[in-house]
């Protein structure tokens, strides 16, 4: 599951992600209510780039929304200045967009852009078979998807620092932390531990981005977000299989994800991973470094690497047994309940790289373990 650095079998999530959760786990675990009272938020703290570490708590008078129950690792409400106190430079019409500056006269197979893959409108089924999954994976639901074009990989350092360098999208070189003690407030603290932040990580997926920041990103790219229902069609095809490459139980040759490589640290208590090899890589990985768990479109990095943002918030399958067209859900403002998808190199269950896996998380959170993928 996705808890903080220290804890044992980590799986990174520093302010506000919560995930889907069963048996034993109890009930789904969401943030607290926006009319919860926010914590104050810090200016950027420089002085000190080391990772510390993190014991966050819930915040004064904060209260779960109706009908969940709160993290007690991760319940602080999200700041309600945080959105405006962390805005990007407008992206202007002089500015051309990544698309346009790399992929000029050039076009992929369906008349996307180089880079992106071609899905056909279809129906699929979504969701978790019965059997299978939490309660808000359930029920799996028919859902009608317009064709679109979607990233073969996750965003890269290399590409997102050319967005950064035309003042388009902030840097992504700070984490996003919550502090100790009896007054837990929110920190941006620049990072070494980003992959921006490091050398020779080109390649690698971009992290420590904020929601705001993906969707920046790719709207100056001359795409945006995808939908939830998107990237699960993306993720496990139109067949129902459980993972991106089928059945086969999560490997270190189908994904990187929480192994015997991982850092210390994150494996503390030396029981709880997602499989006992190494892969090689401690953390992120160079995108497409797994082709053998990639999807039936050909997508890499589905599962593992890093958890990517969507454009959705929270909705639930219930409200449409009946079946829905281009589910569109986009996260309401003061909500503090952003998709994702898809796992990290830090998580350790199964149950979070199914293709059908959902997990939210506060959309400022900025770590080590979240990026994206675009889709137009």
């Amino acid at each position: 599951m996705r808890r903080s650095y220290v804890a044992p079998a980590v799986a990174l999530c520093l302010s506000g992600c919560v995930e889907p959760q069963t048996g034993s786990r109890g009930a789904p675990r969401l943030p607290p209510s926006p009319s919860s009272q926010p914590p104050a938020l810090e200016e950027p703290v420089a002085a000190s780039p080391e990772r510390t570490e993190l014991s966050a708590k819930p915040a004064p008078d904060a209260s779960p929304a109706p009908g969940t129950t709160t993290n007690p690792s991760t319940s602080v409400a999200a700041p309600s200045a945080y959105a405006s106190s962390v805005a990007l430079a407008p992206t202007t019409s002089s500015l051309p967009s990544a698309a346009s500056a790399a992929t000029a006269n050039t076009s992929g197979p369906g008349g996307c852009p180089a880079g992106m893959i071609a899905i056909a409108a279809t129906t699929f089924t979504m969701g978790a078979p019965a059997g299978e999954g939490a309660s808000f994976e359930r029920p799996a639901i028919r859902v009608k998807v317009g064709a679109f074009c979607i990233d073969r990989t996750e965003v890269t350092v290399e590409a997102y620092v050319r967005c950064a360098a035309k003042g388009a999208c902030e840097p992504a070189t700070s984490e996003l932390r919550v502090t100790t003690g009896l007054d837990p407030h929110y920190v941006v603290v620049p990072s070494r531990e980003c992959n921006a932040s490091q050398t020779g990580r080109d390649r690698h997926p971009v992290n420590c981005v904020s929601q705001a920041m993906a969707t920046a990103y790719c709207k100056w790219a001359g795409g945006r977000l995808p939908r939830e229902a998107e990237w699960e069609l993306s993720a496990r095809g139109s067949d129902g299989r459980r993972y991106p490459w089928g059945t086969a139980t999560p490997g270190a040759k189908l994904l990187n994800a929480l192994g015997l490589d991982s850092p210390a640290s994150a494996t503390a208590n030396g029981t709880v991973m997602m499989y006992r090899a190494a892969n090689g890589y401690p953390t992120t990985a160079p995108v497409g470094s797994f082709p053998d768990g990639a999807s039936p479109f050909g997508l890499v990095d589905v599962a593992g690497n890093v958890d990517e943002w969507l454009a959705d918030g929270a909705w639930t399958y219930a409200d449409h047994t009946a079946g829905i067209t281009d589910p569109s859900f986009p996260l309401r403002a003061g909500a503090i309940e952003g998709a994702m998808r898809g796992g990290s190199w830090a998580t350790d269950s199964p149950s979070r790289v199914a293709a059908y896996a959902r997990v939210w998380g506060n959309p400022a959170m900025r770590d080590l373990t979240t990026g994206f993928r675009c889709a137009r």
